[in-house]
C-alpha cells in the first residue's frame, strides 16, 4: 500500500540525510515482477503495459520522497533478449 511505501521511503531519506548521502536514482524494477519480466513497456498485453506505466509513476513518487531527480527506465524488453523470448 502507498502509505507503507511512503513511510519506508521517508525512513530511507532520513538515513541518507543522517549519513550525508543522497540517492543516485530510483528504478521501477519492471524486470522483477512476473507481469513485466517479459517486456514491461513492450508487452503484447495492454494490461501489463498499463501495470508497468503505473509502477513507473510510483517510482517517480518515491524518487520525489527520497530527494532524487533521476529515474532509470529500461524501455525495451526486460530480462532477456527479444529474439530468444518470442516468435
Amino acid at each position: 500500500p502507498w502509505a507503507q511505501i511512503e513511510r519506508e521511503a521517508k525512513k530511507v531519506k532520513k538515513v541518507l540525510d543522517g549519513e550525508g548521502l543522497t540517492a543516485e536514482f530510483v528504478a521501477p524494477r519492471n524486470w522483477f515482477h512476473t507481469r513485466t519480466i517479459d517486456g514491461a513497456y513492450t508487452s503484447n498485453s495492454a494490461a501489463d503495459r498499463k501495470y508497468a506505466l503505473e509502477r513507473s509513476k510510483r517510482a517517480v513518487d518515491i524518487a520525489n520522497l527520497i530527494g532524487t531527480d533521476r529515474l532509470v527506465l529500461w524501455l525495451a524488453r526486460e530480462g532477456t533478449y527479444c529474439r530468444e523470448a518470442k516468435d
